[in-house]
């Protein structure tokens, strides 16, 4: 399940004033599918601070989205997917049917 929250409510920064965010998605082995991707889209205006702990094996960039593609088929344990961004100004609409044939 995937959570999204202030950086420095979870990080307990001096400077709540800090606009980060960070995605955090928890990944388990899914042995009864043949594939599994986890797609994590970050419009373009917003600055992406930091990937960490399992890294994508695709990035794009798909109209005003920036696409980080996580191939979790032959995972062995759980493994977390950690984002961090600077939010800038309203997200443009995002047609998931282009970032799925885009993988």
């Amino acid at each position: 399940m995937p959570y999204l929250s202030l950086l420095c409510i979870i990080f307990n920064c001096r400077d709540n004033n800090r606009p980060d965010r960070f995605i955090s998605i928890g990944c388990d082995p899914q042995p009864y599918y043949a594939q599994n991707i986890i797609a994590v889209a970050i419009p373009v205006n917003a600055i992406i601070t930091s990937i960490f702990d399992y890294q994508p094996y695709l990035s794009i960039t798909l109209e005003e989205w920036n696409i980080l593609y996580y191939d979790v088929t032959d995972i062995s344990g759980h493994v977390s997917i950690h984002v961090t961004f600077e939010p800038a100004g309203n997200p443009p609409s995002l047609n998931w049917t282009e970032v799925e044939e885009a993988r």
